[in-house]
């Protein structure tokens, strides 16, 4: 009677929990690309390449919704369901958990016969062997603080370098992504949403293959460098208290010494040859004046052409363009969450 009772009492505290939390939260993220890829995503990406895209969480009790744009998940932890919702033609599809475990079991059969068929086969080779490349990860305050969208904040910078192993990457060249987090005292909203995420993930085991989880430990446990890696992001992910209320992640591309010397060379070569073809020796006044007007707008389209080039790849470290960059901006945040947040629009219909 007493077990009966403890788990009676632990089911409303849990339900009790669950009714109270809620929690609605409101960001905004923009991805621009520089170079020819960034010029045709904003010829092409419209509304959300110039403003970014603009996404909602809101969890209330055994609810919770998530919309990015036109399209988002309502999902239900009584009813077991997710609802596909598109809100531009106002109808949404309904997926059942045991749908969804059903989907997760045959893309594991799917992998284990992949898996199955891989076996005695020689692994692919590459010019460079990922045994040449290093990983560095670095996160430290940079003492920086402000005010953004009323919250105080200070700044946290997050550093991923990939680049030859044994070698410095300003030596060798590689990549580097830069994150610039800017927290503030911690937030309603990150724990309710993880825990909502967790009771979910919990509902959808029964369909992992626990032999094929190992597995995957495993396999990353036999790489160091990923286990050091995922080792030290644990640690210093420690630093990031708080809240992120803004987050600029730029993906730049490193010269190396040798490459960043080769571009001067090249750079003065053409500066050279463009001095010499404004005034042609010899020839008539016509020609002399063809040639003073020729240079001329030789330099007038080489300046707009290096002007464009340098704000597509602009960056504050010599020898670094920028490849990507990614600005996530927190708009709000509230703990009052409207059964409306959590529920499919009115009117909405059922697509089969």
């Amino acid at each position: 009677m007493r077990i009966v009772r403890l788990t009676a009492i632990i089911a409303l505290l849990s339900t009790a929990l669950s009714a109270q939390a809620a929690v609605k939260k409101e960001e905004n993220t923009k991805v621009q690309f520089a170079g020819l890829l960034g010029k045709m995503m904003g010829m092409f990406g419209g509304k959300a390449a110039d403003e970014g895209v603009r996404s909602v969480v809101a969890v209330k009790g055994d609810r919770k919704l998530t919309r990015t744009g036109d399209t988002g998940d309502l999902v239900d932890l009584a009813e077991e369901k997710v609802y596909q919702i598109n809100f531009k033609d106002k109808n949404y599809k309904v997926l059942t958990f045991e749908q969804m475990r059903q989907q997760m079991r045959e893309a594991q059969e799917k992998m284990a016969k992949e898996m199955e068929k891989m076996k005695g086969q020689e692994p692919p080779t590459s010019p460079q062997q990922p045994s040449n490349i290093e990983f560095e990860y670095d996160l430290k305050e940079s003492g920086q603080k402000k005010t953004i969208a009323g919250f105080p904040t200070r700044e946290m910078v997050m550093t991923i370098t990939m680049h030859e192993k044994g070698k410095k990457i300003e030596d060798a060249g590689g990549m580097a992504l830069v994150s610039n987090i800017w927290l503030t005292p911690k937030l309603p909203g990150n724990d309710e949403i993880m825990e909502f995420d967790l009771k979910f993930y919990q509902k959808l085991a029964s369909a992992i293959d626990m032999r094929q989880a190992q597995q995957m430990a495993a396999v990353m446990a036999s790489n160091p460098m990923m286990g050091d890696m995922t080792k030290k992001f644990a640690e210093e992910s420690k630093k990031l208290d708080g809240t992120a209320v803004l987050t600029v992640t730029t993906v730049e591309g490193v010269q190396s010494k040798e490459q960043m010397a080769q571009a001067a060379q090249s750079g003065q070569e053409q500066k050279n040859q463009g001095s010499k073809a404004d005034i042609p020796i010899g020839g008539d006044k016509k020609s002399i004046a063809g040639g003073i007007f020729g240079g001329i707008a030789r330099k007038a389209v080489q300046k707009k052409v290096e002007e464009k080039a340098a704000e597509n790849t602009a960056s504050s470290t010599p020898g670094h363009s920028t490849i990507m960059t990614s600005t996530s901006e927190l708009l709000s945040v509230s703990s009052s969450v409207a059964d409306a947040d959590v529920t499919l629009p009115v009117g909405f219909k059922e697509k089969k």
